[in-house]
């Protein structure tokens, strides 16, 4: 039980008698003065009547994200009441200042221990986060600054077409007209191109000179500055594939914007992106699944990009949400693609200093890549988890 946390018992006559309810809040909202919430407020009501009500201070509790025990009310008679939480900071003003609320119907007919849900996004409710959990892992170390920049150009799903000079006929319908470029299908949202069997759907549209890795968007004779604005709607693919003879689905959807300018350093582009995503695929080396789904607001930037080769070097930061995860935070610092020596896989990161960490709750995900010490064989990428040694971990490549 936190510091603070309530005892909120009966009074008068049968004060003796009944039941206790044990209130235990899941967040991943972050509690102290400085963040996001500091206070916590409790009621149980029956009837639009407050039965008991409280204030509980929060400090600077960091487990809420497992669960935290806030209050509990004692000497509760049997019946159905109505439980209510709020997230408040101190200073906003009354009308403004529930962070988060919730209220729940419980019937009370012996000791309850009752668990509240108080996500930043329903979407995406918080669970705690296991080092031993493969999924969680791999999902977290998805989330790099040249991954969330293939995103935001597209290339997650464009990569399908091709690196081909011309614009792509049928299904999907690539046009570009000045420097507005289109990729959707030929009518309506969504078609199957029979020769592939994959399906499109959705639209993707770039207005000014777009940092692709198709040629025929990217335009690699042109000398006007890498500067664009992309907007996806529900676009992607879905195809079959197979993996050590069996069946799987790939997978790429994107909603959202991004952009793309210069930066003020020499050789750099700048770029945003405000994403919604799924990414569904088995990665290289094993026929494992790899599903991830999540959203980001991201800013990052890029030295060196070289379409043709996809090298370059990335950083970034932001904030964003993964399913089976919740809330994260999440930072690269100089990832380095293609640009080690010969032999080593492409989409390998470079050795050194680069590294993503992804902040979640009290929890930080700490991924050194040492892509060009592993060669070839690429058998997984260094992690640790809160400083401590966890080994590799397979499936996150970049």
């Amino acid at each position: 039980m936190f510091a603070g946390a309530l005892m909120l018992g009966a009074c008068g006559e049968g004060a003796s008698t009944g039941h206790s309810v044990d209130l235990l809040v899941y967040t991943d909202f972050t509690p102290g003065a400085d963040h996001d919430f500091d206070t916590v407020t409790l009621s149980l009501e029956q009837d639009g009547g407050e039965v008991r009500g409280g204030v509980s201070s929060a400090l600077e509790d960091d487990k809420f994200r497992i669960g935290v025990h806030v209050g509990k009310f004692t000497s509760i008679q049997n019946g159905t009441y109505t439980l209510r939480v709020r997230l408040t900071q101190s200073g906003a003003s009354a009308s403004d200042s529930a962070v988060a609320e919730r209220a729940v119907s419980i019937t009370v007919d012996a000791d309850l221990e009752v668990p509240i849900l108080l996500p930043k996004d329903d979407r995406y409710p918080p669970v705690p986060f296991a080092g031993s959990n493969v999924t969680q892992v791999r999902s977290a170390g998805f989330l790099s600054a040249a991954r969330i920049f293939q995103l935001a150009n597209g290339h997650a799903a464009l990569a399908l077409l091709g690196t081909g000079a011309t614009a792509p006929t049928g299904c999907p319908t690539g046009m570009k007209t000045s420097n507005v470029v289109t990729v959707e299908p030929a009518s309506g949202d969504d078609c199957h191109d029979g020769t592939t069997g994959r399906d499109w759907y959705g639209h993707m549209t770039s207005e000014g000179r777009l940092p692709s890795y198709s040629p025929w968007i990217n335009d690699p004779s042109g000398t006007e500055p890498y500067m664009a604005n992309v907007t996806m709607e529900d676009f992607g693919v879905v195809t079959d594939g197979e993996c050590d003879s069996g069946p799987f689905t790939f997978e790429v959807a994107l909603d959202g914007t991004a952009t793309f300018a210069p930066a003020a350093e020499a050789n750099t582009i700048d770029f945003t992106a405000k994403l919604q995503f799924g990414y569904a695929n088995r990665y290289a080396g094993a026929c494992e699944d790899l599903f991830i789904e999540g959203e980001v607001d991201y800013a990052g930037k890029v030295t060196n990009f070289d379409p043709s080769s996809s090298a370059g070097i990335w950083s970034g930061e932001g904030k964003g949400f993964l399913k089976g995860i919740g809330a994260v935070e999440i930072r690269t610092v100089a990832e380095g693609l293609n640009v080690c020596s010969s032999g080593v896989p492409e989409g390998t990161a470079s050795a050194g200093t680069a590294q993503t960490v992804v902040t979640i709750g009290a929890d930080k995900l700490t991924f050194d890549y040492d892509g060009c010490a592993q060669g070839s064989e690429l058998p997984g990428t260094p992690w640790t988890l809160n400083g401590k040694d966890m080994g590799l971990a397979t499936g996150v490549p970049f």
